[in-house]
């Protein structure tokens, strides 16, 4: 068989998966960023109406002790009285008396004016200022329902292209396991980067078979031992530019993965607010339609080898 075309051939696969991983893996990222937990906005307190029998006992000794007060101005009073009635007679002290009592009642009846103005006045701001929190609390309860309401709907939206992307993966792997069950491959090495890397001998000419002293099997486990190239995914990724001229074949697959991958998200993204995003996803639908090309042209492909 013509192995570089095989290889070929595991390698769109292999690189259409790498894709779809990232793409996928982007989505579920955002999608589990966002918050759907409503906030706990504390209620506002309702205010507190002290009972009747204490309200009066407070008022009761506010005025006494108020007329109290009044009272004992009155002495001074008395005294500037007297000095004025030193002229004319003097004055007696009975005049004390009548002068607190004046001043006693004066302060009584100013108290029970403030005590009933103020009780009402202190009454009134406070039932105001319960409503106006009130009022504040259900706009914020309204907002955060409108939140949660949108935050769901971007969440159903990713999670429904992650599915299509997902019944996508699961197609491609599907036939690529049948390709690798042509036996072609030695298990050991149907991974991407193996792949990418036997391609590459193979296009560039530095082998023509898998197998022997100058085989690609052997060329890439020399390779690794001598740390000319990565082996693991994770280290191709994180060192992409530095493997460009080693390993350049996977080094091109990745990044044209990566380009795909981010459309993909991005064009996922625009549409999150949409309730047709799915059907408006023009990345995501032909993408999947090239997937779908592609997965029938390789399994035409395994057909005709299962035939030989």
């Amino acid at each position: 068989m013509d192995l570089k075309l095989y290889l070929a051939k595991a390698l769109e696969l292999e690189k259409i998966i790498y894709t779809l991983n990232r793409a996928i893996s982007w989505l579920q990222t955002q999608e589990n960023g966002i918050n759907v937990t409503p906030k706990n906005y504390p209620e506002p307190e309702v205010p507190h109406h002290s009972s009747g029998a204490v309200d009066f006992i407070a008022d009761l000794f506010g005025v006494l002790l108020i007329s109290l007060v009044c009272a004992i101005v009155g002495i001074p009073i008395f005294f500037v009285y007297a000095i004025i009635r030193a002229f004319s007679g003097g004055a007696e002290w009975s005049d004390l008396k009548i002068i607190m009592i004046v001043c006693g009642a004066i302060g009584f009846v100013l108290s029970l004016l403030m005590i009933w103005g103020g009780g009402a006045s202190d009454s009134g701001e406070k039932e105001s200022d319960y409503e106006r929190k009130c009022r504040e609390y259900n706009e914020l309860v309204k907002k955060d329902k409108q939140r949660i309401s949108r935050a769901l709907q971007q969440k159903e939206n990713i999670h429904s292209q992650i599915e299509v992307l997902v019944q996508k993966r699961n197609i491609i792997r599907q036939t690529l396991n049948q390709l690798y069950q042509l036996n072609v491959i030695y298990p050991k090495y149907r991974n991407f980067i193996a792949i990418a890397t036997f391609y590459e001998y193979f296009d560039s000419g530095r082998c023509n078979s898998l197998e022997g002293h100058e085989g690609a099997y052997n060329i890439y486990e020399n390779e690794i031992r001598l740390n000319a190239i990565l082996s693991k995914l994770d280290d191709v990724i994180n060192h992409l530019e530095e493997i460009k001229n080693n390993q350049y074949a996977i080094y091109s697959a990745i990044n044209e993965g990566n380009r795909v991958a981010k459309k993909l998200y991005d064009n996922s993204m625009r549409l999150i607010d949409n309730t047709n995003a799915i059907e408006q996803n023009t990345s995501i639908s032909a993408y999947a339609d090239t997937i779908t090309a592609k997965n029938s042209e390789i399994l035409k492909y395994i057909a005709i080898f299962d035939r030989l």
